[in-house]
């Protein structure tokens, strides 16, 4: 079951990165935008796929917001995690 879930999920992240214009992720910090980041990057480093029409050599794009550090929304720390 859990096998074809991850095939599922890869195979619907793999078609939304067709694309006529350059292609970004919303990083959030949670687990969700964390996981599909984990999957472009593996689609697009083992398996050549590209974002929308970036170069294959082009860096991912990920957009995340950033709170003033007193904010109980802040997930930045998350984010620099995530893509490192």
């Amino acid at each position: 079951m859990i096998l074809g879930v991850r095939e599922r999920l890869t195979e619907a992240i793999r078609m939304r990165l067709r694309a006529d214009v350059p292609v970004g992720i919303y990083l959030s910090g949670g687990i969700d935008s964390s996981l599909v980041a984990g999957i472009v990057t593996h689609l697009v480093r083992e398996e050549g796929v590209k974002m929308g029409n970036r170069n294959a050599t082009d860096r991912i794009c990920c957009f995340s917001i950033e709170f003033p550090t007193d904010s109980n929304f802040d997930e930045s720390g998350m984010c620099r995690t995530v893509l490192a």
